[in-house]
């Protein structure tokens, strides 16, 4: 399967460097497919949603995988809107943290536009989604997959494959940014996962203060 994973643009916020997640699903995903990695972060808006297309209708892809966040959520969405256009047989899936969590919304406005919503960690579950789409596999068995069933409704499966042990995933594949870390001399590691910034205590803190006014 020919796969294109794409991190898209912001208009909204002046952020620079690459997204650890998609070197995380191109290393779980490059030994059966051949897949290729789009990184906007920290890119010009309009060119960079005119390059992806561009490179979609030429190189036609069977699967987009758009990873956003809420600050980047415009550009998933300029880009998810012209997708199907460009040929309606491309499978269009959405991760990260604001399909994930909102992905009532996501099927409520781009109905005819996604194909499915991952919940859970796409290290395994879009490798099972592919395999099913190959294969004719069954849906329902794939870790916090969200889907249109035959009468047109919404499945959310249960988010019940999570990892325990991140050695257990392969090493992230840098070679979509390797020039760029070449040249600044700066990668990104992580050593657990969750919020990098503490945003629970956050919330809880915000919520409190709420509370007291």
């Amino acid at each position: 399967m020919r796969i294109a994973l794409v991190y898209p643009p912001t208009s909204e916020l002046d952020i620079k460097g690459y997204s650890l997640g998609l070197a995380y699903l191109c290393a779980s995903l490059n030994k059966r497919h051949e897949v290729d990695v789009y990184n906007y972060n920290g890119k010009e808006f309009n060119k960079s949603i005119r390059l992806f297309l561009s490179s979609i209708k030429i190189k036609k892809p069977d699967l987009v995988g758009i990873s956003f966040n809420s600050f980047n959520r415009q550009g998933a969405f300029k880009l998810l809107k012209q997708i199907k256009k460009i040929d309606k047989k491309i499978f269009v899936v959405l991760g990260g943290v604001h399909p994930a969590t909102l992905y009532v919304q996501i099927f409520k406005y781009f109905y005819n536009d996604v194909d499915f919503i991952i919940q859970s960690e796409g290290e395994i579950s879009l490798p099972m989604l592919c395999q099913a789409l190959e294969t004719g596999g069954e849906l329902s068995l794939i870790s916090g997959l969200v889907y249109k069933d035959k009468s047109g409704g919404i499945i959310a499966n249960r988010v019940s494959n999570l990892v325990k042990n991140l050695d257990d995933l392969p090493l992230p594949d840098y070679s979509y940014v390797a020039e760029e870390i070449k040249q600044k001399e700066i990668g990104y590691l992580i050593t657990s996962r969750g919020c990098p910034v503490n945003c629970e205590r956050a919330y809880e803190f915000s919520g409190k203060n709420r509370g007291r006014s």
